[in-house]
């Protein structure tokens, strides 16, 4: 019998629909519905529309099931945009206390001027959920009250005691391969304690990373599901992940990159197939026993943004590979998202020593000349000084445009708190030598330890030479920076005295020395020994091998000084190396220059400003 259904019955169904709950949507759902990219800080501002692989990545995070979420990635895959899709669907659905990790104080002030601020701005559906007012000791720039509850504190690692005095059901973790062990403690360790409370946590990591076997992201992945994303041939149906091994471009033409399917067909996929290849593609679990951690792997093969197209990328790739290991480094953990292997190549002094080339740039006292021979690809000679009580020690090296020449090494003895000696520094910066392309060459930039130079009278002295010096050979005072630092060579900003001091990240320099010597062919990186250098001069190059040490349980690569051992060549190399920053080579106009006979160091730029510091100098005195 068939059950009457009248007016009543209609209109009682229709107010029923009005008050049920709406339908749960995936966090994906969400964020494509109601998050907006702000035009500060988003290069297609507006709605957000998440590329599959996002969708599965903040899936993951919106899963209850899951505690713990990793994502080992290149830069240029949207990831950071994730995160503040999570942030915005927690306050606008479950409030709850927030902390947001970063590695730096800079990083957490831009985080939230440039990302959350705006996002909740532009988001209708988050408009007017932050807290106004600055003051009132919930609400401060890194600090955001949602109302309704719950809240969002932005910390940086490097200030790890601020986590002793916060608590939250969400911890959300980037760059976690910039964090270092402080002497608090594993930062990171320390933001997972804070969430102990919680039942249900919710751990999110996600960095570019950086060294195998200390990166923190892969070590985190190699604890997770380790999911991958698959997209399936347009040609035969094999499914595979984008690898950069897949890769092929005709020689001298990087722009015309294509993917060879590994499926053994060599079918040919071209760039303009992965939007509708992403379109379609899959994840796939290699430990699909492991539930409550989802892990990620993508490099920037996958993503979908203009600067990502696979001809760029191989552009970038084929100019990393000319410019040696530290490039090679970048290319791997910012493009591939794969930590980079340090080569396990054996190097030592006789293996090295026996690489020795006829040409070199050595002083000869007693006849008071130069015996000089130039290799013909040095297009220009950069030198590095390590400031001792009693003397001056000068490494000179050569650039081509792929590798580097290590020339000779001079000693200039004599107190260095008073000016003869760098009067006999200043006579070598002006030196120039016969070039086999014709015309002359000299020093196009020198670097001067200030770290060393105790005593006033010293660091007055070294800090008025590198001022002095306006035109030619650019000198400029550095000393060895502690810490990691986004850039190798930044300007100090406070000093005692007129002058600058800059900045150099040595160990990042170090570790490029490696990379090259242990190269096991002639190849872009290379580096080249000139005869004449002794085997004293190999052994203080060699003098700190990079060894893997813990520091408070982590992994962490050190330089390790041998023993009695010196190091000052080491040293010079470093701030040789620094040099190269400083200028910007121009290879085919230095090469048709001195064929010529017209290579003379171009002004520094810095020539105004260096004269307005020396006479602040002269006048403090």
């Amino acid at each position: 019998m068939t059950k009457h259904v009248g007016p009543q019955d209609l209109l009682v169904e229709r107010v029923l629909r009005l008050f049920a709950p709406p339908p749960r949507l995936t966090l994906s759902d969400w964020a494509a519905e109601h998050f907006y990219l702000p035009e500060r800080s988003s290069a297609e501002p507006g709605r957000f529309k998440p590329w599959p692989y996002q969708r599965f990545i903040l899936d993951a995070i919106g899963d209850p099931a899951v505690e713990r979420v990793t994502v080992l990635k290149a830069a240029r895959v949207g990831f950071t945009k994730c995160l503040m899709a999570a942030i915005g669907a927690s306050a606008a659905t479950q409030p709850s206390a927030i902390i947001l990790l970063v590695p730096t104080d800079d990083d957490a002030r831009g985080f939230a001027v440039d990302e959350v601020e705006p996002a909740f701005q532009e988001s209708p559906a988050l408009a007017g959920l932050l807290r106004t007012g600055r003051n009132d000791g919930r609400n401060t720039m890194v600090m955001k009250a949602f109302l309704g509850g719950g809240s969002l504190k932005i910390l940086a690692a490097r200030s790890p005691r601020n986590l002793r005095r916060h608590d939250a059901k969400r911890l959300f973790i980037d760059e976690a391969d910039a964090m270092e062990v402080t002497v608090e403690g594993d930062p990171i360790a320390l933001a997972e304690k804070r969430t102990f409370a919680h039942a249900d946590r919710k751990i999110v990591l996600g960095s570019t990373p950086t060294l195998e076997n200390v990166s923190n992201v892969e070590r985190a992945w190699k604890q997770s599901n380790q999911t991958i994303f698959e997209c399936a041939c347009p040609h035969c149906g094999h499914w595979f992940e984008f690898q950069w091994e897949q890769m092929r471009w005709p020689e001298g033409e990087p722009e015309k990159a294509w993917l060879c399917c590994p499926s053994g067909k060599n079918c040919r996929i071209e760039h303009r197939m992965k939007a509708e290849m992403i379109a379609g593609m899959r994840q796939r679990p290699l430990r699909p026993e492991i539930k409550d951690h989802v892990g990620f792997r993508l490099s920037a093969l996958i993503s979908l943004f203009a600067n990502a197209a696979w001809g760029k990328l191989a552009a970038e790739y084929e100019k990393a590979k000319k410019s040696g290991p530290s490039e090679m480094q970048v290319f791997t953990n910012t493009v591939l998202g794969r930590p980079f292997r340090l080569s396990q190549a054996q190097v030592d002094e006789d293996t090295l020593q026996a690489r020795a080339e006829s040409f070199g740039l050595s002083f000869d006292p007693i006849g008071g000349a130069w015996d000089a021979a130039l290799p013909a690809e040095v297009l220009y000679i950069v030198a590095g000084v390590d400031v001792q009580h009693d003397r001056l020690e000068v490494g000179l090296w050569g650039l081509s445009e792929d590798r580097m020449f290590a020339l000779g090494h001079e000693v200039l003895t004599g107190d260095t708190a008073f000016p003869e000696v760098w009067g006999d520094l200043d006579q070598l910066l002006q030196q120039r030598w016969a070039h086999p392309l014709g015309g002359r060459l000299g020093i196009e930039a020198c670097c001067i330890d200030a770290g060393d130079s105790s005593g006033r009278q010293r660091s007055a002295r070294l800090m008025a030479f590198t001022l002095e010096r306006h035109g030619g050979c650019r000198t400029y005072a550095i000393r060895g920076a502690s810490n990691p630092q986004p850039e190798p060579v930044k300007r100090a900003q406070k000093l005692k005295m007129p002058g600058r001091l800059w900045l150099v990240s040595v160990d990042q320099f170090k570790a490029d020395m490696w990379s090259r010597l242990e190269l096991r062919d002639p190849s872009p990186g290379w580096v080249h020994f000139a005869r004449h250098l002794p085997r004293d001069w190999y052994e203080q190059l060699l003098s700190e091998p990079p060894q893997i040490v813990y520091r408070r349980g982590r992994p962490q690569r050190e330089f390790v000084r041998i023993p009695n051992r010196r190091a000052e060549v080491l040293d010079c190399f470093v701030y040789a190396s620094a040099a190269r920053h400083f200028f910007r080579p121009d290879w085919a106009r230095r090469a048709a220059d001195l064929a010529v006979g017209a290579a003379d160091p171009q002004p520094t730029a810095a020539k105004k400003d260096a004269a307005k510091d020396l006479a602040a100098l002269f006048r403090k005195r």
